[in-house]
């Protein structure tokens, strides 16, 4: 299966080891394949009765990996050796015809794991050149940065050099990272936002000089681990398959009933992957985008008009998805413009230029027909975790609140799964105030005694528990400049 950019970089033959190890196009667009694979009903229906590394093995295959199937089917068996739940991603039902999906049960607690314990695999069958050098470079919003960083720090020849808004991650997501003692790691907190942070990255990865410098002198190729990398994107895919077979197998839906998704966005990737599962001939009638009150993408796929002039980013308590520039709605305009790369080319540019751009009515449409999309307050996020807990004994991140809460602003006599994207363990300040409480000792580990004592129905995460009292060993912060930013990574490859 061949590989193209969504800006129209084509290269013959261009394969998907190559996409993975490359992450971004040379055009600054983002990879996608050719042409998408179809699954049929009956094998959907397969699916059911299969575990979940079979069923990903299943949906991975038909995207013909030059990976021999022993050596794929192994890399999953391994990706998913570390998760915490038998079923990996499980589904809980919360009330009649909507569901929680489960993405959570990795080893940092959010749904970046489903993706990026088995990304480095692929990467790893990427390196034909023994000698060559690699530097996974990675902007995070909170929980990219962990993920990746557990992935890919004891792959060969690889360092990792994280970056993320220093004021915008939550107490224990910093932790996570900034606890990491590792000679090819690095963790630096950026005096700005998240859209600072992936821009300047995408930036890097398309400046020809300094990577011509870094090529010459350290013998290192840049990598990228978040969801602009297509092997990163792929995994996620394989999850909405496996959520209709468990809904299948529980006899919530009938082969063919079509269902919809309801998923907390930011970067646009988690909720693409179930799009292309619909290309692929997933039944599914309706996403819906959950924003925070940074409510960009509500904006845009109600109204065609991607807007961020004089848009300040608002710090909430679900930070992961506090992004005003989503990377991904980039994929899904090239395949709602019928794969128009020059009108892609066009708007992104208008988007880098003048801050905005707005689609023809022909494709506002097309997404209307497919997309809703509404926003919570922090407010409102605040009493959706305090009423599933009171009712149910739930208790939700912030993030995963906020997307229960639109999904009860759009009602639907159809079975919606909705995905539950990080462990409230690691939202633990922002949990706390949903209920009010005066505490007067707020550090994490008290504030894990009185989660402890509520006794919600999801018990602490194990790995999450380590972190409590890890020592920080990152410490190191950086302007919001593109130069301060060259001139750190130059200084971390001189010690690789």
């Amino acid at each position: 299966m061949e590989y193209i950019s969504t800006r129209g970089y084509r290269k013959d033959e261009l394969s998907f080891l190559q996409v993975v190890q490359m992450g971004l196009s040379p055009d600054g667009g983002l990879f996608v394949p050719k042409n998408i694979p179809t699954i049929s009903l009956s094998e959907i229906d397969i699916l059911q009765d299969l575990s979940y590394t079979d069923r990903l093995f299943s949906i991975l295959q038909k995207f013909e990996l030059e990976i021999e199937n022993e050596k794929l089917y192994e890399m999953i068996e391994k990706a998913y050796s570390s998760f915490h739940y038998e079923k990996i991603c499980p589904l809980t039902d919360i009330s009649q015809n909507r569901f929680l999906f489960e993405l959570f049960h990795g080893p940092t607690a959010s749904f970046k794991d489903m993706a990026l314990q088995l990304t480095p695999h692929f990467f790893a069958a990427s390196q034909t050149d023994e000698n060559q050098k690699f530097c996974l470079l990675t902007a995070t919003s909170g929980d990219t940065g962990i993920a990746a960083i557990e992935g890919f720090r004891k792959l060969k020849n690889i360092s990792v050099f994280i970056i993320y808004p220093k004021d915008g991650v939550s107490s224990l997501q910093k932790k996570q990272m900034q606890s990491v003692d590792a000679k090819n790691v690095t963790v630096i907190g950026v005096d700005g936002d998240f859209d600072f942070c992936q821009s300047a990255t995408k930036k890097l990865f398309t400046d020809i000089d300094f990577l011509k410098k870094v090529s010459e002198k350290y013998n290192t190729k840049f990598a990228a681990g978040n969801s602009m990398n297509w092997g990163r994107l792929m995994p996620q895919i394989g999850y909405y398959f496996s959520a209709y077979a468990d809904l299948l197998k529980k006899k919530e839906i009938v082969l063919g009933e079509e269902i919809e998704v309801c998923v907390p966005t930011g970067n646009f990737g988690n909720i693409l992957g179930a799009f292309i599962a619909k290309k692929m001939g997933l039944p599914i009638s309706k996403f819906i985008c959950a924003s925070n009150e940074n409510n960009i993408l509500t904006e845009f796929l109600k109204s065609g008009v991607y807007d961020i002039t004089n848009k300040p980013l608002k710090k909430t308590d679900s930070p992961s998805i506090d992004i005003l520039k989503s990377s991904n709605i980039e994929r899904l305009l090239y395949w709602l413009s019928d794969e128009n790369s020059e009108y892609i080319q066009k708007i992104f540019n208008d988007l880098e230029t003048q801050q905005k751009f707005t689609v023809s009515e022909d494709i506002l449409q097309k997404i209307k027909n497919i997309i809703s999309a509404d926003f919570c307050t922090e407010e409102e996020t605040r009493e959706t975790i305090q009423k599933y807990y009171k009712e149910k004994n739930i208790l939700l991140d912030p993030h995963t609140a906020v997307a229960v809460c639109v999904s009860e602003k759009i009602p639907s006599g159809k079975k919606r799964i909705i995905a539950a994207t990080a462990h409230y363990q690691k939202f633990l300040p922002a949990v706390m105030r949903a209920f009010q409480k005066d505490i007067t000792d707020t550090s994490l580990s008290s504030l894990l005694e009185i989660i402890k004592e509520m006794k919600p129905s999801t018990p602490t995460h194990p790995d999450l528990d380590k972190t409590m009292n890890a020592k920080i060993v990152q410490t190191k912060s950086i302007s919001k400049d593109y130069e301060a930013l060259l001139h750190e990574v130059e200084n971390f490859l001189q010690k690789q």
